[in-house]
């Protein structure tokens, strides 16, 4: 199940029954009103719009709308937690099972935060190191922090994905607000100890269909998707394997990597194969020792950064 640090949903009109008219602001065409928005960015990001004129309700949040509760991420299982805090602020009243049932998502940042002890310098240099076309795909560094893109010029297939230390971040002084508004800071910065966040950014309805796998963009949909959008763009980006295998010194020890490959390292689907092709006279345990002695030392070797990433993000 896909977690999300942002959302913004558009929904029926009819699902706002109230709005505080001291915090809204109105906005006119045409000497009349066309729609009522609130905007805030203190302690998190929300805005709401009663939009008259196309008869929308637009609501647009991050995570941090769940308070203490934000490790937990936008997920089916808080979207009503999400709402009901919106609802808990006293400007507005949202008919919050309607809008879960009947609301069309037209952005989303699909979110991992993932348990990472090692240097994130290192990873993000890997992942650096293993673009496979740099035309196709541009980068950008700031310190351990990564940003990818797709170079597009269709701005609706534009995709970018950011990896960062979330510890880190939450420590900054833009955060300082939010960590003062909850009701065990302590504890919520516990839960972001070690933690990588690797975060994709989805901005049009396209993007969103294309990347989790889904026949439409209503909201239900995008939570009951099983795709992995960010493994899936990595793995784009990435080469299968970034430098030649470590303990491969001759032609041999190629091919017979290449059959590890295929048998996904497992060696009883190695000796099968030997034994289809091999002659029945022939030890089997003298022709697999090579194949033992070359998987050991490929483990011993460490991961590619892909074959990394692969296994910290696959769930």
């Amino acid at each position: 199940m896909n977690s999300f640090d942002k959302i913004k949903v558009v929904s029926n009109i009819k699902y706002i029954s109230y709005i505080n008219r001291n915090v809204f602001t109105k906005k006119m065409r045409n000497g009349r009103i066309a729609s009522w928005q609130y905007t805030t960015n203190d302690p998190y990001n929300l805005m709401i719009e009663k939009n008259k004129d196309r008869n929308e309700l637009v609501i647009e949040f991050t995570g941090k709308i769940l308070l203490d509760d934000y490790p937990q991420l936008i997920s089916e299982s808080t979207i009503h937690q999400c709402f009901e805090n919106i609802n808990k602020l006293g400007i507005c009243k949202l008919d919050i099972d309607s809008i879960i049932k009947d609301s069309q998502v037209v952005k989303c940042d699909v979110t991992q935060d993932i348990s990472y002890k090692k240097n994130i310098k290192d990873l993000t240099s890997g992942i650096i190191d293993g673009i496979k076309n740099h035309k196709k795909y541009s980068y950008r560094q700031d310190g351990g922090n990564l940003t990818l893109k797709n170079n597009v010029s269709t701005k609706n297939r534009q995709v970018s994905l950011i990896v960062y230390n979330k510890e880190e971040e939450m420590e900054r002084a833009t955060n300082r607000a939010f960590m003062s508004s909850i009701k065990c800071p302590e504890r919520l910065s516990d839960s972001f100890k070690d933690k990588t966040r690797f975060e994709i950014n989805l901005k049009s309805v396209k993007q969103i269909k294309e990347r989790l796998h889904i026949n439409d963009n209503r909201l239900l949909s995008i939570f009951e998707s099983s795709a992995q959008p960010i493994l899936d763009f990595l793995n784009e980006i990435i080469k299968p394997c970034s430098g030649q295998p470590k303990g491969i010194t001759n032609l041999h020890d190629y091919l017979r990597y290449l059959l590890l490959v295929t048998c996904d390292f497992d060696l009883k689907k190695v000796e099968n194969i030997v034994r289809s092709y091999g002659s029945p006279k022939a030890s089997i345990s003298r022709k697999m020792e090579p194949y033992k002695n070359l998987l050991k030392v490929l483990q011993e070797g460490g991961k590619d950064v892909r074959e990394e990433l692969n296994e910290i993000l696959s769930h």
